[in-house]
């Protein structure tokens, strides 16, 4: 079973050489600014790939992905998928059993990611960005976790986890820092079956990146684009 894995591609989709596999997983922010031309743009070119699966999540650049009924009107011809025939699948909190290759794999895509509680619904993070997709109030985003069902093969989540391959590198302007998510550590943490795979993006430095984490699993940080958006990685295979 060989699974391709890339995110953050942030409109440059177009040219990026995707290798053959199985399966390919998108982990969100296919768009800049979340517009209906841009994801249109993306699922056209997504849902053209060859991989009898593609399955992708939304990030928080692609807001209009989260509107249900923008997705059936617009999108909904393309997103047709069966788990023996495959097709392309959107995830929003869902869990998919998959077969290819002669396997059967249980595939958890989930976009949410921490905002702080006083932080209002809906508004940028940045002034001029539109980049508020899928946030949680910091209090809230633990109930959302713990939807995540034990015993996954693959877990794809936009965010990581604290403290795995989300370190935004030094500068000159800045120290170093994480911005992963702690609920969303505290809760594989807790887990008696944690997913074999976690796949994520979000946070660019550690674009390309893979680790194993205490409990065995293995975290890939997909990211395509490098902190100045330029699309500077490969995406990832993963043989299972």
């Amino acid at each position: 079973m060989r699974i391709v894995a890339l995110s953050d591609t942030h409109n440059r989709h177009r040219g990026v050489l995707v290798p053959h596999g199985d399966i390919v997983i998108f982990a969100g922010d296919a768009c800049v600014n979340g517009t209906p031309e841009e994801m249109l743009a993306f699922v056209q070119w997504f849902s053209a790939l060859p991989h009898k699966h593609r399955i992708f999540i939304g990030g928080n650049h692609d807001g209009i992905i989260a509107n249900a009924d923008w997705r059936e009107d617009a999108i909904g011809s393309m997103l047709r998928w069966s788990a023996r025939g495959g097709g392309t699948l959107y995830l929003e909190g869902e869990t998919a059993g998959i077969t290819a290759n002669g396997m059967d794999l249980r595939i958890h895509g989930a976009p949410w990611l921490p905002r702080p509680d006083d932080w209002t619904p809906g508004e940028p993070m940045r002034p001029g960005k539109r980049s508020s997709a899928f946030g949680v109030r910091e209090s809230l985003i633990g109930q959302f976790w713990d939807t995540i069902p034990e015993g996954l093969d693959i877990l794809v989540t936009h965010v990581p986890a604290y403290g795995m391959l989300d370190e935004i590198e030094e500068t000159p302007m800045s120290a170093a820092l994480r911005i992963g998510c702690t609920a969303l550590a505290s809760k594989l943490a807790r887990m008696h079956h944690p997913p074999k795979a976690h796949i994520f993006g979000h946070v660019h430095d550690p674009g390309g990146c893979s680790a194993i984490t205490p409990t065995g699993m293995h975290a890939y940080n997909v990211a395509i684009c490098d902190a100045n958006y330029a699309p500077t990685r490969q995406p990832q295979v993963i043989d299972l």
